[in-house]
């Protein structure tokens, strides 16, 4: 049995009402094949939102840039977007295991500068083929 155990670094007290307030998005359930393809990962969204999404990736030491693009592919639902522009937002810190070598890791990421045709295409995604409320 593999056991994985996740930390999240907390933000300082100061920081903690800023980044509730920074979500002006409601967040939807992602399909569970949904996937964040950038140059050095491939990632499952769990959650999406017109400001951004989360997802969880297995950390094989390669590197998310702060900054780039990424595509959206939701293979189930016929939906394919691509060159989407990233900010991070935030990522989690794991704590190492001695009972495994993998480590499976959360980020956030924010849309950053969309098209007008990339806010269509990811607000038709999450009316259409998203599971609810995250």
């Amino acid at each position: 049995m593999t056991l994985y155990k996740m930390t999240h670094t907390e933000p300082p007290p100061s920081l903690k009402p800023t980044m509730t307030e920074r979500r002006r998005h409601q967040r939807f359930k992602a399909p569970e094949k949904t996937l964040a393809i950038t140059p050095n990962i491939i990632g499952q969204i769990i959650d999406i939102s017109a400001g951004g999404c989360e997802l969880k990736y297995i950390d094989n030491n390669g590197h998310l840039p702060t900054e780039g693009v990424m595509d959206i592919l939701a293979n189930d639902a016929g939906f394919y977007l691509e060159e989407v522009p990233i900010a991070m937002a935030w990522q989690d810190q794991p704590e190492n295991s001695a009972l495994s070598t993998i480590m499976i890791r959360k980020v956030g990421l924010s849309f950053a500068s969309l098209t007008p045709a990339q806010k269509e295409r990811i607000d038709f995604f999450i009316k259409n083929h998203t599971l609810g409320i995250a």
